[in-house]
């Protein structure tokens, strides 16, 4: 009758279910919240679980997961393998987590210098240190990937430490990015870390001693010239590899920095001078 009423266009009540209808409703309702085949429980302790898991407290641990995890894809993405397999037709990618602002963003630590724990610096073949290297703050304070600076009583940095691009030296307007790098000011010396190493260091340079010339094509771009021992060459032999380096920072505001401590010394130099490096010298850093 209804759907004849409905048909003809014709006003119909719409029947109600028959007891027997509801029963079996109930009965289905009562087996989904209940039975053995029921996934209330388990959907119950899934939430608890990620109350859990979700606790004010965890947010600390939450963050650093996710900065290395970030870490580790720039890394990967900054790649000679990456470059290699995707060609140079590949965008340039920003840096995860947005680029720092010049206004002195938290990702940009600088503070005066705490009392200091010491990381020995090691060089690639995992050799000890040579005598004239300094030791280097170890700050592990979450993601210090933006940079470090200390400042002494004279008013210039006495330590500055960033973590950088490797770009071509002839790539300042069209960057174009190699790998990851550390670069590392302290002791009078420029440490240059192997790449995607915060321990390793691939050069040592005496500063102002082995440092030829410093520019800034970009804001956040940073040129170098250094010289250094050959592969198995002695000092007193006279004999230097030149090096051109291309660095991109975070941030214009570390780059200055950086720039402006490597200028001083120029501005400081005497006289000729030594490079000191790593036993292990090759061609290409």
């Amino acid at each position: 009758v209804y759907v004849l009423g409905r048909a003809r266009g014709q006003p119909a009540e719409k029947p109600a279910p028959s007891s027997r209808m509801c029963a079996r409703a109930h009965a289905a309702i009562e087996r989904a919240l209940l039975g053995r085949a029921c996934h209330y429980t388990q959907l119950t302790q899934l939430v608890d679980e990620l109350k859990s898991r979700s606790a004010p407290e965890r947010l600390p641990h939450v963050a650093e997961g996710i900065s290395d995890a970030c870490s580790s894809l720039q890394g990967i993405l900054g790649s000679e393998e990456f470059r290699a397999h995707v060609g140079d037709s590949f965008p340039e990618l920003p840096f995860l987590g947005g680029t720092p602002s010049s206004n002195g963003d938290q990702s940009a630590l600088r503070d005066r210098a705490e009392p200091r724990a010491l990381l020995d610096v090691r060089t690639s073949t995992e050799e000890p240190a040579e005598p004239g290297l300094p030791t280097l703050l170890d700050r592990r304070r979450g993601s210090d990937d933006q940079g470090v600076l200390m400042t002494d009583l004279k008013g210039l940095p006495s330590e500055l430490r960033a973590t950088v691009f490797r770009i071509r030296p002839d790539s300042a307007t069209a960057t174009f990015r190699r790998d990851r790098r550390s670069l590392v000011i302290s002791g009078g010396k420029l440490l240059i870390f192997e790449k995607g190493s915060r321990s390793d260091v691939k050069l040592a340079v005496d500063l102002p001693a082995g440092l030829e010339r410093c520019s800034r094509p970009g804001e956040s771009i940073l040129e170098l010239s250094v010289h250094r021992l050959p592969a198995g060459a002695l000092r007193c032999d006279g004999v230097t590899e030149h090096k051109s380096y291309a660095f991109e920072f975070a941030s214009p505001q570390m780059a200055k920095e950086f720039h402006d401590v490597l200028q001083a010394h120029l501005g400081s130099l005497q006289g000729p001078g030594v490079i000191s490096g790593p036993r292990r010298a090759t061609s290409a850093s």
